[in-house]
């Protein structure tokens, strides 16, 4: 998988989006629908494709009756990312992002992981430390920004969140280390 793939799954997923704004149809896109033709590709051309890798609705021990809407594990089945679903249309500042990002922190079993809040549209990808502290960066891919070109946008997302990337991290050094990020956020 590469950045090409990426831009060729988000360059798919595009109309959908646009064509639910442009018909204000934000209420037909409950979050089983935004994860299955929206976050899906995406999470597919990142070479998130199967379990035991990705696990969509994987349990939180701490908490019974909760689940992470996906949890991708590295070879060593090691949890390195976590990905909270939301709606399409949901308005960013509805997200709870402080709340959801240490409620599931518990993963990491005393490591880091990258968290993940995305309605499809907007990606919000910051790295929680092992007791539940986001860091001060963040990136947020909003692909309906022309600010970036989808090319740019693409490129973000892989650096960020492949399956490649998080592998090849942890087995260099033994723990997961900071990516080089551009601060959007």
């Amino acid at each position: 998988m590469s950045a090409r793939d990426v831009q060729r799954a988000i360059d798919n997923v595009l109309p959908l989006i646009r064509n639910a704004r442009g018909k204000s149809r934000w209420d037909d896109w409950c979050e089983d629908r935004t994860r299955d033709e929206l976050i899906d590709p995406v999470l597919r051309a990142l070479g998130w494709t199967n379990e035991p890798y990705l696990v969509r609705e994987h349990q939180v021990a701490r908490h019974v009756n909760d689940a992470v809407d996906y949890a991708m594990f590295t070879d060593s089945l090691e949890p390195t990312i976590i990905v909270e679903a939301k709606r399409l249309g949901l308005d960013t500042d509805e997200w709870k992002r402080p709340f959801q990002l240490g409620y599931y922190v518990g993963l990491g079993n005393g490591k880091n992981l990258h968290a993940v809040l995305t309605n499809g549209q907007v990606w919000e990808i910051c790295e929680v430390g092992a007791q539940g502290s986001a860091s001060s960066g963040h990136d947020t891919v909003d692909l309906l920004d022309y600010e970036y070109t989808v090319e740019e946008q693409a490129r973000i997302l892989y650096d960020e969140l492949s399956r490649a990337k998080h592998c090849r991290r942890l087995n260099r050094g033994g723990g997961m280390q900071r990516p080089s990020r551009r601060n959007r956020g």
